[in-house]
């Protein structure tokens, strides 16, 4: 495990980073361009996303400390940059670091509002499967 120390925000509130390297003779890191969703199709990787899931997260508690959110996003990235090696990452995998990440730097309020938001939106997606399933089985039956 590596250890880097990054100051952030008016405050300098210390944001340690930590970063679970593979036990590979290479310890490079492989850099995020693509990442795969849920449904499988791989799209283009946006770290804009990330920085507004952990907005969200912040504003969804009225936590001002947002000036950190930029060294969070780069911490999430590294470490999931760390983490796959060579691989496409899936978006849970990115989503379960920024939990990590959120945690491990004391946001644990915010990481509770983000963790909450991810099963309410799991809620929501299993929902609307229920619902197609219906809609799919009724149009079967109705017209086969």
């Amino acid at each position: 495990m590596t250890s880097n120390t990054i100051y952030s925000g008016q405050n300098k509130k210390q944001i340690t980073t930590y970063c679970v390297l593979h036990e590979l003779s290479d310890t490079r890191k492989m850099t995020i361009y693509k990442i795969r969703k849920r449904n499988g199709s791989i799209v283009t990787f946006e770290k804009e996303k990330i920085t507004a899931a952990i907005q969200a997260a912040f504003d969804a508690v009225q936590n001002t400390e947002t000036d950190h959110i930029p060294a969070l996003v780069d911490l999430v990235i590294s470490n999931v940059e760390a983490k796959i090696w060579n691989e496409i990452p899936d978006i849970e995998t990115i989503q379960d670091e920024v939990e990590n990440v959120l945690m491990l730097q004391q946001f644990e309020d915010v990481a509770k509002a983000y963790i909450t938001y991810r099963q309410k939106r799991a809620e929501s997606r299993d929902l609307k499967n229920i619902v197609v399933e219906v809609d799919k089985t009724m149009d079967e039956y109705l017209w086969h």
